[in-house]
């Protein structure tokens, strides 16, 4: 999962296990506030109707994307611009390691279009 809080101008990322409600997932939308969940959405898939239902159930929009939002191949020179950081910052963050993790971010730097903004 990844949130932007565009007020403060930051990108977090994190993992972690839930149960079959999803009562982690809805607990950390309640405690960051989202407004909005971009998602791509699985017609015939179980779990992402029940994570659309816990969404609407907290008040947030879904957004539909496509799937190659979620693509990270452009992660690291993205997080690079965004970050004005040199190669070094950027290349030893552990979390680019983990490609499930960095989709939820590539996608929402896509999604806001924040890699081309002024930062």
């Amino acid at each position: 999962m990844a949130f932007i809080n565009t007020s403060l101008r930051k990108i977090y990322i994190c993992a972690f296990m839930d149960n079959d409600q999803y009562s982690i997932l809805e607990s950390l939308i309640v405690q960051i506030g989202a407004k909005e969940a971009c998602m791509h959405i699985e017609t015939n898939s179980f779990a992402h109707a029940k994570i659309v239902d816990v969404l609407k159930r907290s008040d947030v929009v879904v957004s539909e994307v496509k799937k190659s939002y979620f693509k990270v191949d452009n992660i690291e020179q993205d997080l690079k611009r965004l970050l004005h950081a040199d190669n070094n910052i950027v290349h030893n963050l552990p979390e680019l390691e983990v490609k499930h993790i960095m989709g939820p971010a590539a996608c929402l730097i896509h999604y806001l279009d924040v890699s081309t903004s002024d930062c």
